[in-house]
């Protein structure tokens, strides 16, 4: 407690009082704050790709023990590098940009999201098809049939092949790109797979020789 013998006195005890309080409670400074919120929104910054892919690899193994390598394939998609350049290179900075883009595709990932959904392309035989949510992502037994198609066709030069239903146009990409005698017709009611199988048409260089029609089989 403090005695006041006089105005005077009890007002250097308030005026004491105060400064006591402005050292122990600093005012926040609103520059500092903003600072810190500006770069709480750029992102994590000073993670190298080699430790976010670490990392990533081991959230996803703990989902599924044979999720790992797609950590590889995640940051190939956002970088345009390979995973094993992270690993070359372990300096390689992530921008707060990047970090950002990964966690979001990551998350995404261990929430069920398709991998090829996440990354738009699906790898089909010789082929990178486009896909996203709409079409179905092209199975690796699905390769089998184009072999058995393209193994019947051998003989028979100037075939027409019509795929019905075709969805991301996957099949008939890979039969016309890997026959150059062939010509084909694809059926899709779907507008949003059409624009995805016309897409892949022109990535396999084939769209010249496939008539795709929009409608329904009958």
């Amino acid at each position: 407690s403090i005695a006041f013998t006089s105005r005077e006195s009890k007002a250097k005890a308030i005026r004491a009082k105060a400064i006591r309080h402005r050292v122990l409670y600093p005012r926040p400074d609103p520059g500092r704050m903003a600072r810190r919120r500006t770069f709480s929104v750029s992102g994590n910054c000073g993670m190298t790709a080699r430790e976010w892919l670490n990392r990533a690899r081991g959230s996803l193994i703990a989902r599924d023990p044979d999720k790992g390598h797609e950590a590889g394939i995640l940051l190939e998609s956002v970088l345009g590098i390979r995973s094993s350049e992270s690993i070359r290179e372990p300096g390689r900075m992530l921008s707060g940009e990047e970090i950002l883009e990964l966690d979001r595709l990551l998350g995404a990932r261990l929430g069920g999201m398709p991998l090829q959904y996440l990354t738009k392309v699906a790898p089909f035989r010789h082929l990178e098809i486009e896909v996203g949510p709409g079409v179905f992502v092209p199975r690796p037994e699905t390769e089998g049939l184009v072999e058995i198609v393209l193994a019947f066709l051998k003989g028979r030069p100037g075939a027409t092949v019509l795929e019905l239903c075709a969805g991301s146009g996957a099949i008939l990409a890979s039969l016309l790109s890997e026959n150059p005698r062939l010509t084909g017709a694809a059926v899709e009611l779907s507008p949003l797979a059409i624009r995805y199988a016309a897409a892949n048409f022109e990535r396999a260089g084939v769209a010249n020789r496939v008539n795709l029609h929009a409608g329904d089989l009958y």
